[in-house]
């Protein structure tokens, strides 16, 4: 999924709202247990409770928990943005779209290369 935000929001609050989308769109697909990946340190270690989220983002990360807490389960996963290439290209596609665009069961053509990329280096290691 790519979703523009019709809000202005700085890069740490913006990942805090993706993971919201996130957990909302898996809800309503009727998934009752997922994984998360996130790549801000800062927002994965208030979801995972090692730290106390700044108050930019307080509100967000415990409506958060609150959505997660329904899940039969609900893992939260930090990766560094440099393993993240395709939400980065998810991101930057969304920069363009007036509402949002949704993939089930595919993914977009855009990012055909980094998903094979993913994949390789994912069987390799």
């Amino acid at each position: 999924m790519s979703k523009k935000l019709r809000a202005m929001l700085g890069t740490l609050e913006t990942e805090a709202k993706a993971m919201e989308e996130g957990l909302r769109f898996a809800w309503d697909r009727g998934f009752r247990i997922a994984t998360f990946e996130g790549d801000s340190l800062l927002v994965h270690q208030a979801l995972t409770g090692s730290a106390i989220p700044p108050a930019s983002i307080s509100n967000i990360i415990s409506g958060v928990l609150i959505q997660a807490s329904q899940f039969d389960e609900c893992v939260f996963s930090f990766t560094r943005r440099t393993g993240n290439k395709v939400a980065h290209a998810l991101a930057q596609y969304a920069r363009h779209l007036s509402d949002s665009s949704i993939w089930l069961e595919e993914y977009p053509s855009f990012i055909e290369n980094l998903v094979s990329q993913d994949v390789l280096f994912l069987s390799s290691s």
